[in-house]
């Protein structure tokens, strides 16, 4: 895990922007490494229909986390955006994300679905915190799934990257 944290460290001193950023984090986890061994190992046990949070890491500058997140089988988020940026990899199981774009379109809020996709072992997402970064993300398999999420936030005092969750607007396909 320290190889990965130096790097996080190096790639938060040298990106250009938040978008750099976070493309340059999912590809350092993409490259996985010892971390992802032992997160596996350390981490999985849950029950089924739900999810855990367990904190890794936050830099010393309060500037990003990393946070392991374990998935029972059936388990869930809301339908959310984020405080912040996040980087996301999977390192056992498969992690099925669902995007919205929120729209009002003279009816009142409601979302509409933008992408389907499954998230498998060594695979990575990122987003940038900008209002487009509406998703739900679960585990609808039989099996356990871990993730790394590295967040752009301190999640010792956030609490969660969720800024707001979603789940009372109507969705339209």
């Amino acid at each position: 895990m320290r190889g990965l944290i130096a790097d996080l460290h190096t790639i938060r001193k040298s990106a250009a922007d938040e978008a750099a950023m976070v493309r340059l984090v999912a590809e350092r986890l993409a490259a996985g490494g010892d971390e992802r061994r032992r997160l596996v190992a350390r981490y999985r046990k849950v029950a089924a229909n739900t999810y855990t949070q367990s904190l890794v890491y936050v830099s010393p500058d309060r500037s990003f986390s990393i946070v392991a997140l374990t998935w029972g089988p059936g388990a869930q988020t809301c339908i959310h955006d984020h405080a912040g940026w996040c980087a996301v990899a999977v390192y056992e199981g498969v992690e099925h994300e669902r995007r919205y774009r929120l729209d009002t379109n003279g009816r009142g809020p409601y979302l509409v679905e933008t992408l389907t996709q499954s998230l498998e072992l060594g695979r990575t997402i990122g987003m940038v915190a900008d209002g487009l970064d509406i998703h739900r993300v679960g585990n609808y398999s039989g099996e356990v799934t871990i993730s790394l999420h590295v967040y752009g936030l301190d999640i010792e005092v956030a609490g969660s990257s969720i800024k707001s969750c979603f789940d009372n607007l109507p969705v339209l396909a």
